[in-house]
């Protein structure tokens, strides 16, 4: 009899606890708003969220194609505003930066308190819409020419079981630009590790952790280390494709059109405009399969 009361009670507990988490207010509505949504999405395994600071600059047009391939996709706008709508397969969302920033999540690029598109959508993927075993987040001026291009990838991932796809995994040392100033007060043992992550796919587990962290500390920390380095303390599962070697930082060169054409099945980063670059190239659309 004890027994089963002490089970009827974690059980209550747990529920108060769940429920006191999804009962977050967003403006004047519920975060209940977005688990409508969530509920018909269940029925995907993953998801892929496209990061932008206008919805016009994704221009993807293999994106809706994911539905095909277990895949929700989103587009998350930077903008300080609550807002979610679903068209052609596509989730359009927006999350007022007080809304995350309350619940820890600012200081993804090293601005502390500071809460821009990863720190939206990490509080999203982690506090909100939690059920994908894995997710890609994708900034707006990464070019991935095709759904193939971006298959061959996704399927490796998948099969390989891996927890965190990142472009490289580099000890974090003096020479490191951020390594003294900017993470000093990272509250993870070191060895830390860095990557550039303006593409990273993160498995569900992963994304837990994250949460885990945000929670305790009160925030996040530079996702560049951040990623990278909870990765290696858990021994998970990294992969580093090829395909990522073309991504690159902002002042490492030029991206030129004989490239991407050539060599459609790379990743490429940064192309600012890339319905511009398309039309310098003479490209009038993404190269097909």
């Amino acid at each position: 009899m004890f027994t089963k009361s002490v089970a009827i009670l974690l059980l209550l507990c747990a529920t108060v606890i769940v429920r006191s988490t999804v009962d977050i207010r967003i403006g004047n509505e519920s975060k209940r708003s977005f688990y409508r949504l969530d509920e018909s999405s269940r029925q995907f395994r993953f998801a892929l969220c496209a990061l932008t600071t206008s919805h016009s600059l994704i221009n993807w047009k293999w994106l809706h194609q994911l539905y095909n391939y277990d895949i929700a996709v989103y587009i998350l706008d930077d903008k300080n505003e609550n807002k979610l709508f679903v068209k052609n397969n596509i989730t359009f969302l927006s999350i007022e930066s007080e809304i995350a920033r309350k619940h820890g999540y600012s200081n993804a690029n090293l601005k502390p308190r500071v809460v821009q598109a990863w720190d939206k959508a990490l509080f999203y993927f982690t506090k909100v819409s939690h059920t994908y075993e894995f997710v890609w987040f994708i900034e707006y001026d990464v070019y991935v020419p095709s759904l193939e291009t971006f298959l061959n990838v996704h399927k490796k991932a998948m099969y390989d079981r891996s927890d965190l796809v990142v472009k490289e995994n580099i000890v974090v040392d003096s020479s490191w630009p951020h390594s003294k100033k900017r993470v000093s007060h990272f509250h993870i043992d070191k060895p830390w590790y860095h990557s550039l992550d303006c593409a990273a796919g993160l498995s569900k587990r992963l994304l837990s952790d994250i949460l885990v962290y945000t929670s305790t500390n009160h925030q996040l920390e530079f996702i560049e280390v951040l990623f990278s380095t909870i990765s290696h303390h858990k021994k998970y599962n990294l992969y580093l494709p090829f395909q990522f070697e073309t991504i690159r930082f902002n002042d490492q060169g030029h991206i030129n059109c004989r490239d991407v054409i050539t060599n459609s099945d790379m990743w490429y980063h940064p192309i600012k405009n890339q319905t511009k670059f398309l039309s310098v190239c003479n490209m009038t659309d993404l190269p097909s399969n």
